[in-house]
C-alpha cells in the first residue's frame, strides 16, 4: 500500500478553495495527469458523486472511477477510485484556515496497485514517484490559479 501526503499553502479564503477543487470541470488545467473528466452523475463536492477520469500516468492513458465518499464543506473531502488491473486507492483533501487569511490544503492518498497495471518494486519505485510529482506539480497549478483569481484586498 502506498501513501503520499502533500500540503500547500494557498492566498485564499477556504471556501473559495472548496469551490475551485469542487469544480471537476476544471480538473484537466490544474491536474496534470488529467486528460478529461467524463460520465459525471450526481452533485459535485456531495456524497455520492461519481465521475470517471482520464488519466496519463508513466506513458499510459487509463481511466479511473472516482466516487466522493465524504464530504464536510468547505473542509474535508473523501473520494474512492477505482483503477485499471483492480487498484484502488482514497484521497482525502482536508481544508484549514489560516490565520493570514489563506488556506492551508493537505492532499492524502493510499493506494493499491493492481498488478494488471504496475505491482511489486515498479510500484514502489516508478508509480510512487510519479504521483508525488503529480501531486506536487498539481497543488503548484491550484495555488497559482486560485490565487490568480482573489479579488483584490481578499485573503
Amino acid at each position: 500500500m502506498g501513501h503520499i501526503r502533500e500540503t500547500v499553502h494557498i492566498n485564499a479564503p477556504i471556501e473559495q478553495v472548496w469551490k475551485f477543487i469542487n469544480d471537476y470541470e476544471r480538473f484537466p488545467e490544474w491536474q496534470s495527469n488529467v486528460l478529461e473528466i467524463k460520465d459525471v452523475t450526481g452533485v459535485p463536492g456531495e456524497v455520492g458523486f461519481i465521475y470517471v477520469s482520464a488519466l496519463r500516468a508513466l506513458g499510459r492513458k487509463f481511466d479511473s472511477e472516482t466516487k466522493i465518499t465524504k464530504s464536510e464543506a468547505p473542509r474535508f473531502l473523501e473520494q474512492k477510485f477505482h483503477m485499471p488491473g483492480t487498484g484502488e486507492a482514497v484521497s482525502t483533501s482536508v481544508l484549514e484556515s489560516t490565520p493570514d487569511g489563506g488556506t492551508a490544503s493537505t492532499f492524502t492518498m493510499d493506494y493499491k496497485m493492481g498488478t494488471a497495471f504496475l505491482g511489486g518494486l515498479a510500484d514502489r519505485f516508478l508509480f510512487e514517484r510519479s504521483i508525488e510529482r503529480d501531486i506536487r506539480h498539481s497543488n503548484e497549478n491550484m495555488k497559482e490559479l486560485i490565487e490568480a483569481e482573489v479579488p483584490v484586498g481578499v485573503a
